[in-house]
């Protein structure tokens, strides 16, 4: 879950706003950036409620997004709310069913590897979302938080909340899991450039 996501490292971004050049030969020439908004961190019990993802080219131009409220089965709690500012008139509103936003995303990423935050957490949620619904989602798959912690094993954690502060990129204003992937793909590229791997 974006929202409760663990250690990132504030100077991956700030590395990677600075310089002037990043070596990203290594990574895939497209690929996507995900992430989801969740009602908890148990995907046995707790339910996708929004996909975000960024079409990316290598050189960081994002090419297309998507963004969906999922309806979940029943109404969230106001805590969820207050976290996230999703709002159960929103998704009564907007929100379509889980396997129609399913095969949306899926037709989105295609076969173009996938970047997450909390890459285990989201391929959890993902598994039992499309275990229910018939869909398969098998596509590589890169994790910036581990990634971040193997580039500054020194830094302490840091979650995207505390990230989204220190962030200057302007984006602030944009919907929360759209603006978080831009700030996962900030991570993403400066992590992959240090440790000169996609992975």
């Amino acid at each position: 879950m974006i929202w409760i996501a663990l250690a990132v490292a504030i100077a991956a971004l700030v590395a990677y706003r600075l310089s002037q050049r990043v070596n990203v030969d290594h990574l895939p020439q497209s690929f996507v950036v995900f992430g989801l908004t969740t009602t908890g961190s148990d995907p046995d019990r707790h339910e996708i409620i929004e996909i975000g993802a960024l079409r990316v080219e290598r050189d960081a131009t994002v090419m297309d997004s998507l963004r969906r409220l999922v309806t979940p089965s029943r109404d969230i709690p106001a805590r969820v709310t207050e976290l996230t500012g999703i709002t159960q008139i929103a998704l009564n509103r907007e929100g379509k069913p889980l396997e129609a936003a399913l095969r949306e995303f899926r037709e989105f990423i295609g076969e173009l590897p996938l970047v997450s935050f909390n890459a285990d957490v989201d391929m959890n949620f993902l598994a039992n979302a499309t275990q229910m619904s018939g869909i398969s989602i098998k596509n590589p798959l890169s994790c910036a938080r581990k990634m971040a912690h193997r580039a500054w094993p020194d830094r302490k954690g840091h979650g995207l909340a505390e990230l989204a502060r220190a962030d200057k990129s302007g984006v602030l204003a944009e919907h929360r899991v759209l603006r978080d992937c831009r700030q996962i793909l900030s991570i993403y590229l400066a992590a992959a450039s240090r440790l000169g791997t996609a992975q």
